[in-house]
């Protein structure tokens, strides 16, 4: 939208590509720090879902206001 300086960005893959590219979790609703506690707790139960056959993927998304800076 003209004049919209706003943008999101959304990615889904491999959930330790994503991880990487991530410094705080959604947790319970609540944004956290992406501490080490919680990057090894996710990676374990992503790596235990992966050993039951389970699919994971991992998904970021994030809002960004007044940072774009796009030539047209």
């Amino acid at each position: 939208m003209e004049g919209d300086d706003r943008y999101i960005l959304v990615m889904k893959g491999a959930p330790e590509r994503i991880l990487d590219r991530c410094s705080t979790i959604l947790l319970d609703g609540v944004e956290k720090p992406l501490t080490e506690e919680l990057r090894t707790a996710f990676n374990d139960a992503y790596m235990e879902l992966g050993g039951l056959g389970e699919r994971v993927l991992g998904m970021l998304l994030q809002l960004h206001i007044n940072q774009l800076n796009v030539s047209t």
